[in-house]
């Protein structure tokens, strides 16, 4: 197994996500709030007061901002918004069998990687960016630093 790329890597040392927060896509618009613009499209990150925050809050060393993150169909070329240039990803859906993220450089794809369900991943979300081939909703939950806001 490949364990990281030039935007991408495994991430070791954080506890597999309790499965009491695999919510599927009605539950997280159930139980959260949006805090996504209308301009993010098919993107959505989620705050969310099941106790979420505050689980994944003990695993890390600093302060972070734990969110679901959902995404509903494929999205373009794109960089995060905010100052953010990394993140955590754990995807417990990938939204389908052959879901890719690609990195691009001056209209290019300069690496791809279909992400496994269930792994935490450290993910370059500075660089641009898109993903491709969804059949269904996209669930996870992004960690960041809280400084990066």
């Amino acid at each position: 197994m490949v364990t990281s790329g030039k935007h991408w890597a495994l991430a070791t040392g954080i506890p597999d996500l309790p499965q009491r927060f695999f919510n599927t896509y009605d539950v997280i618009t159930q139980i959260a709030e949006s805090f996504s613009s209308d301009d993010w499209g098919a993107f959505q990150a989620w705050y969310s007061h099941d106790g979420l925050q505050e689980t994944l809050s003990e695993w890390f060393s600093y302060d972070i901002l734990a969110r679901y993150q959902t995404l509903t169909s494929d999205i373009d070329p794109h960089v995060d918004h905010g100052i953010i240039t990394q993140k955590y990803l754990y995807l417990y859906d990938t939204g389908g069998e052959e879901v890719w993220t690609h990195w691009w450089h001056d209209g290019e794809i300069t690496e791809s990687m279909k992400f496994e369900p269930l792994v935490w991943y450290d993910m370059d979300v500075g660089t641009t960016h898109s993903v491709s081939g969804l059949e269904h909703p996209r669930l996870g939950v992004s960690v960041i630093k809280s400084e990066n806001l």
